[in-house]
């Protein structure tokens, strides 16, 4: 009879156990910012902006929270938007309008950091709501301000029907400048403006980035290896020691 036998885990569930511990958990991906898009039975939503002519932007802020994301998407109300039309979403960068103040987040930079792809059937000219798709590895950093930019042709962004705020949505942190939610460019302005005071229609999709429990490095290898060379030894004196016995 063997006294104080060890009782070992297989030596691929050690390795499993160990490297499982590295892996980051997927996000489910949300609405995170944005407000009211256009409902067809109980709402009209206005005209909004009128792009008209591709020098015309209206520009909406937004900031992240204090996790980084991955955007996936961006949801607009749009009017009269056909096939003929030719969209363009972009993610910018915040200008300062005081750059000694980095709490003045005022208007959207020259500066794109991603432009969104159309979906692929546009709509027959009637208001409704259109999904732009993120390109991929379109990341947004923690407690950093962006813009949403759009223009285009000659289709409008539809304003919610009660004008109301972008707010966080689904539990995140987001939020927007107090000084400057909306902005608006005008045909062959150099310069941004207050606009007309429409809020229009929005909702950003987008997916919390989950940090690894520890950065793959040959540390935490050298770990696995040793924990199974130490199992590999523990189940060969326990070997001997049953032939022993058997003796």
């Amino acid at each position: 009879m063997i006294r104080n036998a060890t009782r070992l885990l297989p030596l691929g569930t050690v390795g499993a156990t160990i490297v499982g511990m590295g892996w980051a958990v997927p996000s489910q991906a949300l609405d995170v910012y944005g407000n009211t898009l256009y409902v067809p039975i109980n709402s009209d939503n206005g005209s909004g902006i009128n792009t008209g002519n591709p020098t015309q932007l209206k520009a909406v802020s937004f900031r992240t929270d204090n996790r980084d994301w991955t955007l996936n998407s961006v949801a607009l109300s749009l009017r009269e938007f056909t096939s003929a039309d030719t969209a363009a979403m972009q993610i910018r960068t915040n200008l300062p309008e005081d750059p000694s103040n980095p709490s003045d987040t005022d208007n959207p930079s020259d500066t794109i950091l991603y432009t969104l792809i159309n979906p692929t059937v546009p709509g027959n000219g009637a208001t409704n709501n259109f999904v732009f798709t993120a390109p991929g590895g379109s990341t947004l950093l923690a407690n950093t301000t962006y813009w949403l930019v759009v223009t285009g042709n000659s289709f409008s962004w539809a304003n919610t029907i009660n004008n109301d705020l972008p707010v966080a949505q689904n539990g995140s942190g987001w939020s927007s400048s107090p000084t400057a939610t909306y902005r608006f460019q005008g045909t062959g302005s150099p310069t941004w403006s207050a606009g007309d005071g429409i809020r229009n229609s929005f909702r950003i999709d987008a997916s919390e980035i989950t940090p690894v429990p520890f950065a793959f490095s040959p540390i935490p290898g050298l770990i696995v290896s040793g924990i199974i060379g130490g199992v590999k030894r523990a189940r060969s004196k326990s070997q001997q020691a049953k032939s022993t016995a058997e003796a």
